[in-house]
């Protein structure tokens, strides 16, 4: 789809850059908008907030089901649970679509920037839902419609009601500048939807793997309320599933059958709220949902315990 009033969101002007060429695709190049030796600074507390893991449990949306006049609209036949896509092979995770539905509903013109958008089939899903204008962005896709980077990113402040970013955060280089950054181009009212890696295995030029704790605190310090939070399966199978014994052993949904299994057997010597804390700590990824909000209280050192601050011996 063609990109509408492209240049009503940049503050540089894209006929100053160059295309660049990917499989037969000339994109407009923005990936470098000021001077490649220029350091950008950022500024952020010293002191970071570590909340308790059962503070994570009250973002937690529980099982959603989707309407069936959604499902119509997008032609969906299969749902997935506690997923951190919107859309992949003809798999449509619950979680963002409801989240991506309700806040476009709220809104007239809903902009969407889609921020490592790989592929680009989440673009035909954003219109679906009702998304007036979508720019998808990605540092090397020949789906995206501009190339950028997202610790610099050549957008207007305030600018978009949607950021998405879907298991992209991981692969930024500096995931500080990068909030910085999202926070603000977003409109005041504006919403990120985003996951992350956890226990997933290192993959492509992955740097920061994200912990609940980081998205927690990626948002706060960027004036970015966390209002959802979800997880996935359990990462320690995908860790394991990445050593040779498993690689030899073609039995598709291993990793999934004994997750299962051992959700189960844990369950049985242990309560629910337990179950829920070892997912909490040993999830392949995490998704979440966060609202602009610059009046959000700032983090106020006294409020910390200095023993727990950044101890490795926190009680789960």
């Amino acid at each position: 789809m063609i990109i509408r009033n492209v240049n009503d969101y940049l503050y540089v002007n894209i006929e100053d850059f160059n295309k660049t060429k990917i499989d037969n695709n000339l994109i407009p190049d923005l990936r470098i908008i000021k001077n490649e030796n220029e350091k950008l600074k950022l500024e952020f507390p010293l002191f970071a907030e570590t909340p308790e893991p059962k503070i994570f449990k009250k973002f937690y949306l529980g099982d959603l089901d989707l309407d069936e006049s959604l499902k119509k609209k997008l032609n969906i036949t299969y749902l997935e649970n506690n997923s951190t896509k919107l859309f992949s092979k003809k798999i449509f995770g619950v979680e963002m679509t409801y989240l991506l539905n309700e806040e476009i509903k709220k809104k007239n013109n809903v902009s969407i920037l889609d921020i490592g958008c790989g592929n680009g089939e989440n673009e035909d899903v954003f219109y679906k839902l009702g998304a007036k204008n979508v720019i998808l962005t990605d540092y090397n896709s020949k789906s995206a419609h501009l190339l950028t980077d997202v610790h610099n990113l050549p957008f207007k402040d305030k600018t978009f009601d949607i950021v998405f970013t879907s298991q992209a955060i991981e692969h930024f280089y500096n995931p500080f500048l990068a909030f910085n950054e999202i926070s603000r181009i977003l409109k005041s009212d504006g919403v990120v939807v985003g996951s992350a890696s956890f226990m997933e295995r290192w993959h492509g030029n992955s740097f920061f793997h994200c912990s609940p704790h980081a998205l927690y605190n990626l948002c706060k310090i960027n004036d970015l309320e966390m209002v959802h939070f979800w997880h996935t399966e359990s990462g320690w199978m995908h860790l394991l599933n990445s050593e040779s014994v498993f690689k030899k052993i073609k039995i598709k949904y291993i990793a999934n059958v004994l997750n299962y299994i051992s959700d189960k057997i844990y369950l049985f010597f242990k309560s629910k709220e337990s179950n829920y804390s070892k997912k909490l700590h040993t999830s392949k990824s995490f998704g979440f949902f966060a609202k602009k909000n610059s009046d959000l209280n700032k983090i106020k050192n006294e409020n910390l315990n200095l023993n727990d601050r950044y101890a490795r011996t926190n009680k789960l």
